[in-house]
């Protein structure tokens, strides 16, 4: 896990990195195809640009609103240090994000970005809740959606877990 030195500057850089996305984005379809042949660099290049970037860039974005939330609004403003996996490169025994004080570990948290619980993913949930279950401190599972926020809670409620949905 990475330390985050500060919550306004991890923003700042990764704003940085999301105008640059968005900038290179709209160069990509910026003209109308006047060919199949064209039609298909375009959509190649679009392809290469958006599947490379857009679900790290939406981790990290969700990552930092979270640890935004978690501090002002259910901390209080509580100093706390974070320290995160900004690259979906975590260990299977280590949260996305966690926040310490001097001494210990304060919560731990898991984001996720899918939208609907289907399928694999639904399986991808139950093992994830069963991983996060062990971890130190708070625990928290965030979602952007409200149906993911329902699948989750039952599935807490019905394994007896500890742990807090969010939906951020």
């Amino acid at each position: 896990m990475e330390e985050i030195e500060s919550l306004v500057s991890a923003e700042n850089k990764l704003l940085k990195r999301l105008q640059d996305y968005f900038f290179k984005t709209r160069a990509a379809v910026q003209n109308e195809p006047t060919s199949s042949g064209m039609s298909l660099k375009m959509l190649n290049s679009l392809h290469s640009l958006v599947c490379a970037d857009i679900d790290q860039l939406q981790y990290e974005a969700l990552m930092l609103q979270t640890a935004k939330v978690l501090q002002n609004d259910v901390y209080n403003g509580a100093p706390l240090n974070w320290r995160w996996n900004p690259c979906q490169s975590g260990k299977q025994d280590e949260p996305d994000l966690e926040a310490s004080d001097q001494k210990h570990v304060i919560l731990c948290a898991i984001v996720t970005t899918v939208q609907n619980p289907h399928g694999v993913f639904d399986r991808v949930m139950a093992k994830t809740l069963q991983d996060l279950s062990r971890m130190r401190g708070d625990q928290f599972y965030i979602v952007t959606t409200e149906e993911m926020e329902r699948r989750a809670k039952a599935k807490i409620d019905n394994n007896g877990y500890r742990i807090e949905v969010l939906r951020v």
